[in-house]
């Protein structure tokens, strides 16, 4: 049988325990994360937590860590949802 995909498993995640939600930032790249307590679902944020647009979820989502933190990641942060 084979094993789940995980979106985040190239990131190095910091991992921070919310109310209902983990909060996960990639000490590599710096894109931050939040994913269900279940782990069923996982999407994009900004550092203070707002999702981001659907566009930019997708694509932090399927891409695997970039390796350092990147320029276009900085507008992707005020692309709130």
């Amino acid at each position: 049988m084979a094993s789940a995909w995980n979106p985040l498993a190239s990131h190095d995640l910091e991992r921070r325990d919310l109310d209902h939600v983990t909060h996960y930032t990639c000490r590599i790249c710096q894109r931050d994360f939040r994913a269900s307590r279940s782990g069923v679902a996982a999407w994009s944020v900004d550092p203070a937590g707002s999702p981001l647009e659907d566009r930019v979820n997708q694509r932090w989502l399927n891409e695997p860590c970039p390796g350092s933190p990147q320029r276009r990641d900085e507008y992707d942060r005020t692309r709130i949802k």
